[in-house]
């Protein structure tokens, strides 16, 4: 939900964000199911944090996640 994001995404990601690395995800349940967002990791400590890294909502993607990502971070 949008109250929890925060803390859901921590979890979420927790044990899979590399340190200064991006990656797509998308929300399984609550009010943001099936959107679709974009994490990176800037700080360099290999754990989503928020304020420190970066989230990005990619509304309107079409057919959801794309298989090879055509952008570099």
């Amino acid at each position: 939900s949008t109250a929890t994001f925060d803390a859901d995404l921590a979890a979420a990601l927790d044990n899979i964000l590399d340190p200064n690395s991006a990656v797509l995800f998308t929300a399984d349940a609550g009010d943001l199911a099936g959107e679709l967002f974009l994490v990176v990791e800037a700080d360099g400590n290999g754990a989503y944090q928020a304020n420190l890294d970066f989230v990005i909502h990619l509304e309107n993607s079409p057919g959801g996640a794309p298989v090879a990502p055509d952008f570099l971070v």
